[in-house]
Formats: structure tokens, sequence, C-alpha cells
């Protein structure tokens, strides 16, 4: 499995608008582009981190679109924070293929929210906790 890089983090919140305000005003990051999920259910704001020509991952805000669903019931039951931690591969189904054969949980992997990527989750409990996913673009 070839790791490329920490491709993105994101934290769920109430309010994308709220919160691209919050990092603009302490942080001076600002939300670049803004999609919509209609797969998670969600708004997202993406806030680029460093500069691109060195590879730099950004932040995914991401805001529930509807009161239901796997995001607005992780923002009522956690409230606002770190969802996961998203790194990028080369070629997800042979990372998840040799994750799997490791003992690894994991899920194959599916149409990821963000355009033209495909995404694989760890269970949480093989990565300690931590939410992690592997993505894979292909653009």
């Amino acid at each position: 499995m070839k790791i490329k890089g920490l491709d993105h983090i994101v934290f769920i919140v109430d309010s994308l608008q709220d919160a691209a305000a919050a990092w603009q005003g302490s942080l001076g990051l600002t939300v670049g582009q803004q999609l919509e999920s209609e797969g998670l259910q969600a708004v997202l704001g993406l806030v680029p981190v460093g500069a691109p020509d060195v590879g730099s991952g950004f932040i995914e805000l991401a805001q529930p679109a509807a009161s239901e669903g796997l995001l607005a019931e992780m923002l009522e039951e956690r409230g606002e924070g770190m969802l996961s931690l998203s790194i990028a591969v080369d070629d997800i189904d042979a990372a998840v293929a040799e994750l799997k054969n490791k003992g690894v949980e994991i899920a194959d992997a599916v149409q990821g929210p963000l355009p033209d990527s495909r995404v694989a989750r760890i269970a949480p409990g093989a990565a300690h906790g931590v939410r992690l996913q592997l993505i894979e673009r292909s653009s």
C-alpha cells in the first residue's frame, strides 16, 4: 500500500457559516469551495491549508443538511469537533485488500462525498478510536 499523505481532516459543525467565520477570524483560513453531498446529507466547506505546491491538505467543515441521518445523529450525540482523518492512497482497492489480509477491519471502497473520490473507512477500534478513512482521487 502506498500512502501519498494526509488528504484532509473533517470537522463536524452545527453551522458552516459560523464555523467558516470563526476559522477566518482566528486563523485567517477561508472556505475555498462549498459542496453538497446527498449521500452524506451534508453541506461541506473545503478550507485550503498551506501552499498547494507543497501538497498541503485541507480542512473539511461538514454541516448536516437534514435533521436526520448519520451526520446529524453524530452531531447530536458528540457535538462539534473532529470527525475523521483522510489518508490519500494511490490504489484504494489494493490498500483495502492489504489491510484485510492483515486482519484490519475496513469497509470496501465506495464513492466518496467529494468529487472524483472513493473512500474506505477503517473501523474506529482498529485505529485506537480514531475515525480514519483511506481516500483515492481519480483526478
